[in-house]
C-alpha cells in the first residue's frame, strides 16, 4: 500500500524580487538578474486621483517625487502608493474621530464598548506598514534599498524634517 504524499503549494518560498530592487540591492545574492523583465516607463510625476481625501493627497505630494527619483516607483506601482495614501488617510480620520469620542464609547443600550475607531486605526497601520514596506517608507525595507542618488535622504526622512519645520516654525517643535 503506498503511503500518500503531502502536496506542496505552487510558488511557495520567498516572491521574487524585481531586478530594480535587486540592483539597488547590489544584488547581495549573486544571483543571476531577469534581462528579460518587463520595463514600463519612467514615469516624471503622477497627481494623486481626485477622490483621495486630503490627508491622503498630502503623503501623496511629499512622497511621490522622492520614490520616483529613487527609482523605486514605476507606472505599475502607482495603486501600491494609492492604497498607502488612501491608508493614511483614514488612519488620520480615525485617530481624530477616537481623540474626539474618546477609546470606549456607550452603546444605545447603555453599555459600554471600544470605539471602532481604534479597530480602524488598527487596520490602517498594518494596511501602511504592508504597502509602505513595498515602497521602502520603513526601516528594514528602506535599509535593503540604496537607492539611485547616492547620499541623498530618503521619504521618510525628508517627511519628518519637513514636518518638523512646520511645527518649528509655529513654535510648537521639542
Amino acid at each position: 500500500m503506498k503511503t500518500p504524499t503531502k502536496k506542496r503549494a505552487r510558488g511557495g518560498g520567498r516572491k521574487k524580487k524585481p531586478s530594480a530592487v535587486k540592483k539597488l540591492n547590489g544584488n547581495p545574492g549573486k544571483r543571476k538578474v531577469n534581462q528579460k523583465e518587463p520595463q514600463y516607463g519612467e514615469i516624471t510625476h503622477v497627481d494623486p486621483p481626485t477622490y483621495m481625501k486630503t490627508d491622503g493627497k498630502k503623503v501623496w505630494h511629499s512622497l511621490i517625487g522622492l520614490l520616483i527619483s529613487e527609482g523605486v516607483l514605476q507606472v505599475t506601482d502607482l495603486h501600491v502608493l494609492e492604497v498607502f495614501c488612501n491608508s493614511y488617510a483614514v488612519y488620520r480620520a480615525a485617530n481624530r474621530k477616537l481623540n474626539q469620542m474618546g477609546l470606549l464609547i456607550t452603546t444605545p443600550k447603555g453599555d459600554l464598548k471600544k470605539n471602532p475607531a481604534a479597530t480602524l486605526i488598527n487596520e490602517t497601520t498594518r494596511q501602511m506598514a504592508t504597502y509602505g514596506a513595498m515602497l521602502g517608507l520603513d526601516p528594514a525595507s528602506r535599509q535593503a534599498l540604496t537607492g539611485t542618488g547616492g547620499e541623498e535622504e530618503d521619504a521618510l526622512d525628508a517627511l519628518l524634517k519637513t514636518k518638523l519645520k512646520k511645527l518649528e516654525e509655529r513654535g510648537q517643535g521639542g
